[in-house]
């Protein structure tokens, strides 16, 4: 099943050899990046995808993350060509558009691993919240969170997830840039989720400015592998952050991983 799914594909033994083993599936979507040289046989590639991989009704090539919403250019190759879909992680279920939102299932791990730490009644600040995932899941914890995404379609799904999860009542989302809305919260925060790897230390310090002493941050983001701690210990000093823990969530490419840097604010 996994890797065999390259089997399937009635393609030149050459071409076989340059499809790659791994792909992503959300909900009933498989989704897989392709090298050029195979863009010939892209209807064979998705018919096998389909075939292959259960529970698999469509088959998509993700191009790349694009825009300042950073959704994925995704383009259909074969089954039925819906990118809308239902996943279900952490005994949770997330409504996704996977076209117009940003949803990486590889993140499933550490947001289990970031909810085990939460407790009942915590006040959680998600600061690039997307569909919720986050946000849903530590609400099941017991938490009372603030969701916030820029992407509207996204706000809207992350509020029918709430709903759909019996959550509602413990999630309040918000529409907006979060580097603009944070400051001017008149509220404070235990804990802070910043998911955005990229950009997401940027706007460490508005965070900061809203958690309670001792507050807890999980901030994600894009370090070299060979110097990840100094890196890490270096962005940590530089907002004033305790830093407990950091996590190697995955590989980015072969010199830079996706880390998430646990710390917090110390108390004053």
């Amino acid at each position: 099943m996994g890797s065999s799914w390259r089997e399937h594909a009635d393609v030149p033994a050459d071409v076989r050899e340059q499809l790659p083993r791994g792909y992503d599936v959300v909900g009933d979507v498989v989704i897989v990046r392709l090298p050029e040289e195979v863009e010939p046989y892209l209807d064979e590639i998705g018919r096998a995808l389909v075939e292959a991989v259960p529970p698999a009704a469509t088959a998509a090539v993700d191009r790349g993350v694009q825009g300042d919403l950073r959704t994925r250019d995704l383009e259909v190759i074969g089954g039925r060509g819906d990118l809308v879909t239902l996943q279900k992680e952490n005994g949770c279920r997330l409504r996704v558009d996977l076209q117009q939102t940003y949803f990486s299932p590889r993140l499933a791990h550490e947001r289990a691993r970031v909810s085990e730490q939460v407790e009942a009644g915590e006040r959680v600040l998600d600061m690039y919240t997307g569909v919720g995932p986050y946000a849903v899941l530590l609400a099941k914890q017991g938490a009372e969170v603030l969701g916030i995404d820029a992407n509207p379609r996204a706000v809207d799904l992350a509020r029918a997830n709430a709903d759909t999860n019996r959550v509602a009542d413990r999630v309040q989302l918000a529409t907006a840039d979060a580097a603009q809305l944070v400051p001017a919260l008149d509220t404070t925060f235990d804990r802070v989720v910043m998911n955005l790897p990229h950009t997401g230390g940027d706007h460490l310090e508005e965070a900061a400015t809203v958690l309670e002493p001792g507050g807890r941050v999980h901030l994600a983001c894009i370090l070299e592998m060979d110097h990840y701690e100094e890196q890490a210990r270096e962005l940590a000093d530089e907002h004033g952050l305790q830093l407990d823990g950091i996590v190697q969530v995955r590989n980015y490419n072969p010199a830079l991983g996706h880390y998430v840097l646990d710390g917090r604010v110390p108390d004053r």
